[in-house]
């Protein structure tokens, strides 16, 4: 819980290093969070009998007050590996193109080339996610590096 409250805090501080512990503690702590979250807002909202739409906005508006500490804290735990922030960056401006090629996509009278190219930014992500995940798992660089000094694990 410390580990959720420290980057609530650093909220949108993407400078320095984050340990380890710090990021995954976080991600574990947040992924039930959410979970519950959408899990109660799709349910009251399927007792009003809310159309896609509504419910689209409102599970993007539960997730929006975790997405800049998650952010801030995946940069910070890059550069404890002594990597660039930018890479968060542009997983996240993958999703978000991922995201406006499907919306386009799935309008009557699309394109064909826009489900192809929704496809490619799927597999794209995907395989991007699997870098994340290994540059977000390497251990800190011992010392201090160019993104501070070793964070207090």
């Amino acid at each position: 819980m410390k580990w959720f409250v420290k980057c609530f805090r650093h909220y949108a501080d993407f400078r320095g290093r984050a340990p380890l512990p710090e990021f995954w503690y976080f991600v574990l702590f947040l992924l039930p969070v959410l979970f519950l979250g959408f899990a109660v807002v799709l349910g009251v909202l399927n007792c009003c009998n809310a159309g896609d739409a509504v419910r689209r906005y409102a599970v993007f508006l539960v997730g929006l007050p975790f997405l800049l500490p998650y952010l801030a804290v995946m940069v910070r735990r890059l550069h404890d590996s002594g990597r660039s922030g930018w890479r968060a960056g542009v997983y996240l401006l993958i999703g978000i193109a991922g995201r406006v090629v499907g919306c386009f996509s799935l309008k009557p009278g699309a394109a064909a080339w826009l489900a192809d190219a929704d496809l490619a930014i799927a597999i794209l992500q995907g395989v991007y996610l699997v870098f994340m995940i290994y540059w977000l798992c390497l251990p800190g660089e011992p010392g201090q590096n160019s993104y501070g000094p070793v964070p207090e694990a």
